[in-house]
């Protein structure tokens, strides 16, 4: 599928430069014209000012602005607040290695109830801990600490 694209592509692109050449020859050429000008007379310019470099004569009404230096104010006041891009925050650091089966919480800072289900989690160390537990439970009660 790249390659039919990738060969589509390149066929339209010689199209176009083609069609483009076709039509910048065919257009009329502006007749040239022998000879000198007559509306601009040869005393417009003096022969000093056409032997300058081309970059030290300016042929222009635009005034130039050189630079200055100044200071600025560094406080700006503004009515406003900042805060974070929520969407990009979803990295949370867990203690033990798993996996979220489920989350119940849609959007950063929705607010939480106490007792609320945030996420379902499947853990093997997590499920092994718990079968070891248990297991001590059900055959040492003599063990309070636990």
């Amino acid at each position: 599928m790249k390659e039919k694209m990738k060969t589509i592509r390149n066929t339209l692109v010689v199209s176009l430069v083609t069609i483009l050449t076709i039509i910048a020859c065919n257009q009329k050429q502006p007749p040239k014209q022998l000879g000198r000008d007559p509306h601009v007379s040869a005393t417009k310019y003096s022969l000093n000012t056409v032997l300058q470099p081309v970059n030290s004569s300016v042929i222009t009404s635009i005034n130039a602005i050189s630079p200055k230096k100044k200071t600025i104010a560094a406080q700006i006041i503004a009515d406003g607040y900042l805060d974070f891009d929520t969407r990009t925050f979803n990295n949370i650091a867990a203690r033990f290695s798993g996996r979220i089966e489920k989350l119940y919480i849609k959007y950063a800072f929705q607010e939480i109830r106490s007792g609320q289900r945030i996420f379902d989690i499947y853990s093997p160390e997590m499920v092994t801990a718990q079968q070891d537990l248990l297991y001590l439970i059900k055959n040492s009660p003599q063990e309070t600490e636990m």
